[in-house]
């Protein structure tokens, strides 16, 4: 076999052939923030520094444009809260209920939790929205 298409035998569970609607989402490109239509391109720039929360404007692979509209991602705000809330409420019970901690420190240790976690909630939220949209509503 010639190594071209070896390369394309490797790579074919993580796109899919048609872009129409009801098709499944790639659970791989959802958890590494890759592009819902190619499966390679980025959503977000790297982590480094001050691009946490900058989103590439479109695909760099197959040039799908992320924001159909403005207020495109309201309802990942509601997403990323229920993200939020999943990370952070388990530790505050457990704080409270098995270490018997007060109200009081449980409260400062959620506020930094929530301050530490909420910029990579507000990227899985986004990614998964829009890998939801795809799958209803593919482009």
């Amino acid at each position: 076999m010639s190594k071209h298409r070896l390369r394309g035998r490797s790579n074919r569970h993580l796109r899919p052939k048609r872009y129409d609607a009801g098709m499944s989402v790639s659970p791989l490109a959802l958890l590494t923030g890759k592009c819902p239509r190619c499966c390679r391109g980025r959503i977000f720039k790297p982590v480094w520094g001050r691009t946490i929360m900058s989103m590439n404007p479109d695909c760099p692979n197959c040039g799908l444009h992320f924001e159909r509209e403005p207020g495109y991602f309201v309802g990942a705000m509601y997403v990323s809260y229920t993200i939020g809330v999943a990370l952070v409420l388990p530790v505050a019970l457990v704080l409270i209920l098995l270490a018997g901690w007060g109200v009081v420190p449980v409260t400062i240790i959620a506020i930094l939790e929530t301050l530490v976690l909420m910029p990579l909630a507000f990227r899985w939220a986004r990614v998964f929205w829009l890998h939801m949209d795809f799958a209803f509503f593919p482009r």
